[in-house]
């Protein structure tokens, strides 16, 4: 990136002229217009391949950087970056852009001339698809980090032009306090689009200080929940596979993320009661995840609502816990929030009617789904759902590690980066 010195993780700084920093990857972007799908698609995938490789340098920096700033441990870090890295393959960007371009058969696309990102930082790897998607489409971007920035998004920067640098100058970070509201009216005014990640209160905040001119495509609160079918529990070892799914979608992130599940909902009828999935759920899947992807450190002000989620959940049923995390299994009692952490509720549901209607009031805030069994189940899941839920609905053990063709909040992953041009 022109402003950077070679091999040096460092941000764009706009205290002294936002103008400039706007006008820099606007020209970059002209260049990024005229190049070849085929050369972009390299370059993600390199980068993508960079990050991917401990010896190198970016990569040998995300793993010594990001356990410390995310609160994660070095597994749970290296365990998400190479799920999140798969997507960005040379291979899978090309079918995604295969995808794009028949989704929008018999119309012409029109890319923005400049996309925004405002990042948040529960979940450290959030910003790749975005980045991915906006450069795959030939749209330069400007990303906000958050105060707790973990560095992927820089130094996915920093791995692009390690292989591309006259496409890296196409992405500028902006480092200023999301409480400098004349610096986000700023950055926002001149963007046609901004993707914006955080709580409801701090999207909603971002969008208005936006003009009527400026997309917006919000990314606020989320959760996610799992449904295990009654013929998913046919057997102990069925049981057994079904908790070993449902406990990498628990640990992964430390259940901090908006697609973590929260609870478990569980199918009444099947040969095993959800009791017993909530036991071995809890002395078998996480017990083994706390030894291959340990939780990190708790931050002390969780403990006290860790210990009150718990003893809500024992008075309400049965309590299995472990050395960092527990279950509960909660019958047919209302459905409450976990602290996360690896703390998780298991409760019984009728069928797929209860299901929804259970899930309902979580609206739009419900952003994953996990669902045990075959794909026609997932199918049959989704289609019975009530509005307005509309989560990605996906395999346990999948909920965290969406792919690049996976909806975000009800919205193709391409959302605000083009425009559709009709020709009648």
């Amino acid at each position: 990136m022109s402003d950077e010195r070679p091999g040096e993780v460092l941000a764009i700084d706009p205290s002294g002229s936002i103008d400039r920093v706007i006008a820099r990857v606007r020209d970059a972007g002209t260049v990024l217009r005229a190049t070849s799908h085929e050369r972009v698609i390299r370059a993600i995938a390199g980068a993508a391949a960079r990050l991917g490789d401990p010896s190198s340098r970016v990569g040998g920096e995300a793993r010594a950087v990001i356990p410390a700033r995310s609160g994660l441990s070095e597994e749970n870090v290296e365990h998400a970056l190479s799920t999140s890295l798969e997507a960005l393959r040379e291979d899978r960007l090309k079918s995604a852009l295969t995808a794009f371009e028949r989704a929008h058969h018999g119309r012409t696309t029109a890319p923005v001339c400049l996309a925004g990102m405002v990042l948040a930082s529960n979940v450290f790897s959030a910003a790749l698809r975005p980045l991915a998607w906006s450069l795959l489409l030939r749209v330069p971007v400007v990303v906000k980090p958050s105060s707790g920035d973990e560095g992927l998004a820089e130094l996915f920067a920093v791995a692009l032009a390690e292989c591309d640098a006259e496409l890296a100058d196409a992405i500028a970070l902006l480092r200023f306090a999301r409480s400098d509201a004349a610096m986000l009216s700023a950055m926002g005014s001149r963007c046609d689009v901004v993707h914006a990640w955080g709580s409801d209160r701090s999207v909603a905040e971002i969008r208005a200080s936006l003009p009527a001119t400026t997309s917006f495509v919000a990314h606020g609160h989320g959760l996610g929940a799992v449904f295990v079918p009654k013929g998913a529990l046919s057997s102990a070892s069925a049981v057994e596979h079904v908790a070993d799914e449902i406990g990498i979608d628990v640990a992964l992130y430390d259940q901090r993320g908006c697609l973590s599940p929260h609870f478990v909902l569980v199918e009444r009828g099947g040969n095993v009661p959800a009791i017993e999935l909530a036991r071995v759920l809890s002395e078998r899947a996480l017990a083994s995840q706390a030894r291959e992807m340990p939780r990190g450190a708790l931050p002390v002000s969780m403990g006290a609502m860790q210990v009150q989620w718990r003893g809500v959940g024992a008075t309400r049923g049965e309590l299995f816990e472990g050395d960092g995390w527990a279950v509960t299994y909660e019958a047919d009692a209302p459905l409450r929030l976990s602290p996360g952490w690896r703390n998780v509720a298991v409760h019984d549901v009728a069928d797929v009617r209860e299901l929804g209607a259970r899930l309902e009031p979580f609206g739009v805030h419900l952003k994953a789904l996990g669902v045990a069994g075959e794909v026609y189940v997932r199918w049959n899941v989704a289609r019975a759902l009530p509005a307005p839920l509309a989560p990605r609905v996906s395999e346990v053990g999948a909920m965290q590690t969406p792919g690049l063709l996976a909806a975000t909040d009800g919205e193709p992953p391409w959302s605000g980066f083009v425009r559709l041009v009709d020709v009648d």
